[in-house]
């Protein structure tokens, strides 16, 4: 088997990965696009057959295919010379960008994906996710997306108690002495913005639930590991528990039979092997739907509940290319593959980019110390001052 796993900076899952795979016997090619154009290239061949011949080269050489598998981990952007003149970066980028969607197109259309390429644009889209999640039976909130004022605000009228604003990606900047985070937030009508703010940005609006705890499902292939994290416990947390300071205690759980059916026809319906669900549990019982990320975090679990073997699990979907996998005796640890200062030097022969230039979402979006949390997607905007 040979990987191709698009990387940046920081990134704790795919070192580890690799590694786990490199001891099994298989190639790994760590790709960091922000290596382009100052230590890396791509080029292209288009072959009369109408498939390409692709050249990758990276810091260490020659990344060539063919490619049976493709975890299209963190995907990111070329970072330009900071000689380049201003006026010529909005082009040159644009120009890295369109290339790069032409190179996840063509680079292995027969391999076997974590996610399919197409199938992982899709479940981007938050709004046909709670869509999906109705029509397979999910509890999903009520819910209005808009930008108009006066939806917005009437839809706050209507639900007694606070409502929730969630942006439909996780956003993080620079601020002068910290940065800021779009996790989710609560609003009511004293706090909206005037009317001609509000109209600046859309949003997703639902009513606030009272939550007895939250509840994490990693889906791999069509296995299913659940744990209950206690969001409660702190205040940071309550709203949204990527928001805590103080830390969470996750306890391995397990869902009705009903529900892990209905989550897996989520992840059928998506066209997805591979993602990351959240939810919440009311006082009363009540397993609310809150979104899938489709390239979420899932080692954290490992590391805090060592009897889950994420790990393992994912490490084999890769391996059997199949979405199908089910449980085994695992045969792979998270312990024996994490190494922070390997990570470290592997990372320091590749050019720093900004993360929140990926594709897609919602990844997690806000590039924080994976080990302490190396959680979820999401929210309205937090401070949060740099380790």
């Amino acid at each position: 088997m040979r990987l191709f796993l698009p990387t940046q900076h920081d990134d704790i899952h795919a070192k580890v990965v690799a590694r786990a795979l490199e001891q099994k016997g298989h190639d790994v090619v760590l790709w960091y696009d922000t290596d382009l154009p100052q230590r890396a290239t791509v080029s292209m061949s288009l072959a009369q057959d109408g498939t390409y011949d692709i050249e990758l080269r990276g810091p260490e050489g020659p990344l060539d295919g063919p490619f049976d598998r493709v975890w299209w981990r963190r995907p990111t952007t070329a970072v330009l010379p900071e000689a380049m003149h201003a006026a010529d970066l909005e082009f040159a980028n644009q120009e890295w960008r369109w290339l790069l969607w032409g190179l996840r197109h063509c680079l292995a259309p027969q391999a076997f994906w974590v996610n399919p390429l197409e199938a992982a644009l899709r479940a981007e889209h938050k709004a046909l996710q709670l869509a999906i999640a109705t029509q397979v039976g999910l509890d999903v909130p009520p819910t209005l997306i808009s930008s108009d004022p006066a939806r917005i605000r009437s839809f706050l009228g209507s639900h007694s108690g606070q409502t929730i604003y969630k942006a439909f990606r996780t956003s993080a900047w620079a601020l002068e002495d910290g940065a800021a985070v779009s996790y989710t937030a609560t609003v009511d009508e004293d706090n909206l913005p005037p009317n001609a703010v509000l109209s600046w940005v859309p949003g997703i609006y639902q009513p606030r639930i009272e939550k007895r705890h939250e509840l994490r499902v990693t889906i791999i292939g069509r296995q299913l590991f659940v744990v209950q994290i206690d969001s409660q416990a702190h205040a940071s947390s309550q709203v949204d528990w990527r928001a805590g300071v103080e830390g969470h205690t996750l306890t391995p759980a397990r869902l009705e039979p009903s529900l892990e059916r209905r989550c897996l026809a989520l992840m059928d319906r998506l066209g997805l092997v591979f993602g990351c669900l959240d939810f919440m549990v009311t006082p009363d019982g009540r397993t609310v739907f809150l979104e899938v990320n489709q390239s979420g975090q899932f080692l954290w679990l490992e590391e805090q509940c060592p009897s889950l073997p994420v790990l393992d699990a994912f490490c084999r979907l890769l391996e059997e290319g199949t979405g199908l996998i089910t449980a085994r005796r695992p045969e792979l640890r998270f312990s024996d593959f994490h190494d922070p200062a390997l990570d470290r030097t592997i990372d320091e022969a590749h050019v720093r980019g900004d993360h929140g230039e990926a594709y897609s979402d919602h990844d997690d979006g806000v590039s924080e110390h994976e080990s302490q949390h190396l959680a979820g997607n999401g929210p309205s905007p937090t401070r949060r001052d740099h380790p």
